[in-house]
Order: C-alpha cells, then sequence, then structure tokens
C-alpha cells in the first residue's frame, strides 16, 4: 500500500508558506480585498500546478510509487489550503473610512 500522506503534507506545507507570503505582499501592494483574492486564487492556482508536476515527476523515478496518485493528492492539498487563505479575503468587506 502506497502512502500518500507525505503529499498531502507536502501540498500544505509548501502551500502555507508560499501563499502567505504572497497573501501578505499583495495586501500591503493592494487595497481592494476582492482585488487581493483574485491575485491569491490565481497565485495559488498556478502553484498547485506547479507542485503536481513536481510531484508526478518525483514519483516517477521512485519505485512502487503511482505518480499520478501522487500529484493529485499533492495538487488536492495545495488548492485546498490556497482556498483556506483566499477566503477571509472574499467574505471580508473593504472597510475604507
Amino acid at each position: 500500500m502506497e502512502h500518500i500522506f507525505p503529499n498531502v503534507v507536502l501540498g500544505f506545507n509548501d502551500a502555507l508558506i508560499g501563499l502567505t507570503g504572497a497573501l501578505v505582499g499583495f495586501s500591503f501592494a493592494l487595497g481592494d480585498t476582492k482585488l487581493i483574492a483574485v491575485a491569491g486564487l490565481v497565485t495559488g492556482v498556478s502553484a498547485s500546478m506547479s507542485m503536481v508536476a513536481s510531484a508526478y515527476q518525483q514519483a516517477r523515478h521512485e519505485r512502487g510509487r503511482n505518480p499520478l496518485k501522487v500529484a493529485i493528492f499533492t495538487g488536492i492539498s495545495y488548492f485546498f489550503v490556497t482556498v483556506l487563505l483566499v477566503l477571509p479575503f472574499v467574505l471580508i468587506a473593504n472597510n475604507k473610512a
């Protein structure tokens, strides 16, 4: 039985590190929460696709690993964290005083 847990953790970890930094930068550079959400979503989706490709290529060269399964679990976990981190920017309205 193949262990997928490390790939899920990899997706969570990379998304938390990379996307949190990007969202902080977007928050300082952009004033509109909806624009921050869109920029964060685009960044997260493109980064998750990159992680899928990397996980697939890595698993191809490891004995006993299913590359497609590894890539799917890594990508889903990355995208899940992306949605969780971007969601507050979608739900919170701008407070321009």
